[in-house]
């Protein structure tokens, strides 16, 4: 089965946003949290779910780049 286009971006947005709400948890201790609690924490959050989001995508483009 040929790979579809869009995955290796889907998995980097989803890896963002698990990578964003990991990094709100760390950085707050609850995860659901005021914008208050949060908003010190935002350049943090926003590394963290870059990074997950750059393994995420390059992991899948190698994989996908694999299959083919």
């Amino acid at each position: 089965m040929k790979p579809a286009k869009w995955n290796t971006p889907l998995i980097a947005v989803c890896a963002a946003l698990f990578g964003a709400s990991v990094a709100s948890y760390q950085a707050t201790g609850e995860w659901t949290s005021s914008p208050e609690a949060v908003l010190p924490h935002v350049g943090y959050i926003a590394i963290v779910a870059a990074a997950f989001a750059l393994i995420g995508g390059a992991a899948s483009a190698i994989l996908n780049r694999s299959v083919r």
